[in-house]
């Protein structure tokens, strides 16, 4: 029977795409560090009265400056989904977990921002032509998609930093025992 040996691991695709997405979400947060309430408000917004009254707090100006993060975060979720895939299928930490569905994680919660971010815009959209006319199912749609979103991002940074943890220390135990010989 022939032996097929495990895929080459690296860091520097990771890498690659850690950095990438980390001056990604600078520029987000750039663009958007400056709102009060916070952007972080608007994604967890259930009720059309709660997100109407984050826009008015915003003000037109601030209501413009988010419609203007749109043109960064349509790419954004592509870039954080590109890294968890990325970072499971060939990086150390990820050794023997090819098959796993935590290179899923970050494509699905990517997909849960493009739904917030299409209802956020639809949200605008009717806000500026009327703005008594927010509409209840796409806050809700859109507060369920972030929470969805950033609880799995959550749990692939504990996976990530469990897995972190695990290799240093098997590093670190490889080089005591190369030590002693």
């Amino acid at each position: 029977m022939k032996v097929v040996p495990p895929p080459l691991r690296r860091w520097g695709p990771a890498t690659f795409w850690t950095i990438v997405f980390l001056i990604s979400q600078a520029n987000l947060m750039r663009h958007l560090g400056a709102l009060d309430p916070s952007f972080f408000a608007m994604q967890f917004t259930f009720t059309q009265d709660a997100y109407k009254d984050i826009l008015e707090a915003w003000g037109p100006g601030g209501v413009e400056q988010f419609r203007e993060h749109f043109q960064f975060d349509l790419i954004h979720p592509l870039l954080f989904a590109l890294l968890g895939w990325v970072t499971v299928r060939t990086s150390p930490l990820f050794h023997g977990y090819d098959n796993s569905s935590w290179r899923l994680v970050l494509p699905v919660a990517a997909a849960c921002d493009y739904c917030e971010n299409l209802c956020q815009l639809q949200l605008l959209n009717n806000w500026a032509l009327d703005p008594t006319e927010i509409e209840d199912r796409f806050v809700l749609i859109s507060g369920v998609c972030a929470s969805v979103k950033w609880m799995l991002a959550t749990a692939f940074i504990l996976v990530l930093l469990k897995q972190l943890i695990t290799y240093r220390r098997a590093d670190s135990a490889d080089a005591a025992s190369a030590a002693t010989f």
